[in-house]
């Protein structure tokens, strides 16, 4: 039986789950790393611009989807986050899988108006609920730069802290961790207490390709450019290192496969379980 915190062989949403859906194209979160946005600009052409991306719109046919029992876990969503804007349709589509008995991983740079609104419509469904929150950085100034529309990171551990309090399983993804070792400290002591599962470190991938050059971000006097520097220094052996001794302290650290992939090729003699 498939479940949330066993060790998987797969890379990105299958590290973390069997089976990736989304109900919606586009996301107004606007994160410039974003990889569902690149590959529907750059690699399917699903979207004309950027700009287009800001705009989602729902499918209402993977909305009404009547789910059988899977064996697996269904990540939901994959390629946009849970907004008032599709608020009612991300309940549906949820509360159809569940139906079924399927376990759901919910993935989402949370706000308190759509975390309490699914914690009172899930709540007899709990234990087959898992909430996993982006939070790549305890800096408000990182987050209005990568993040722009997201919520604040003190939005998203108020949000971990309400469904932690609600008997929900919780879980964190610092994938992509916005900083360094302290970056990496400070995350894992704001969100530790309220996890009841696995906070997970990761780098940020493919930065040149995703960070689009016609976003000619200016922010506090930095070029785009220069904000992709910030980030590759902190892409390193030695953060992963700290990262991994996280994990060996507490077991509900994981390392997302960017991390283990430089541990490995860096010292390859070292043994990462």
């Amino acid at each position: 039986m498939n479940t949330f915190t066993q060790q998987r062989k797969g890379t990105g949403t299958y590290e973390w789950s069997e089976i990736p859906y989304s109900i919606q194209l586009g996301c107004s979160h606007g994160c410039l790393y974003c990889y569902a946005r690149y590959d529907a600009l750059k690699r399917f052409k699903r979207i004309a611009t950027a700009e287009e991306w800001l705009h989602p719109v729902v499918n209402k046919n993977k909305v009404k989807k009547k789910w059988k029992k899977r064996d697996g876990v269904i990540m939901f969503p994959t390629t946009h986050d849970i907004t008032p804007h599709n608020l009612s349709e991300a309940c549906e589509a949820i509360l159809n899988m569940v139906a079924s008995g399927n376990k759901v991983l919910i993935v989402s740079k949370p706000q308190m108006a759509c975390i309490t609104v699914l914690c009172d419509a899930l709540k007899q469904y709990s234990e087959l609920i898992l909430f996993r929150f982006s939070i790549g950085a305890i800096d408000s100034q990182l987050i209005d730069v990568f993040e722009p529309h997201a919520s604040t990171w003190q939005e998203r551990i108020k949000c971990l802290k309400y469904a932690y309090e609600r008997e929900f399983q919780t879980s964190v993804s610092a994938e992509p961790l916005l900083g360094g070792e302290s970056m990496a400290e400070q995350v894992y002591q704001e969100t530790i207490p309220y996890i009841t599962d696995t906070l997970w470190f990761g780098f940020l991938n493919k930065i040149d390709q995703r960070i689009l050059e016609d976003e000619h971000l200016l922010y506090d006097g930095w070029t785009l450019g220069m904000w992709k520097e910030y980030i590759r220094r902190y892409i390193t052996y030695e953060i992963a290192a700290y990262c991994a001794s996280l994990a060996y302290l507490n077991p509900k650290v994981r390392l997302k496969d960017s991390m283990v992939k430089m541990l490995r090729e860096d010292r390859p003699y070292v043994i990462i379980d």
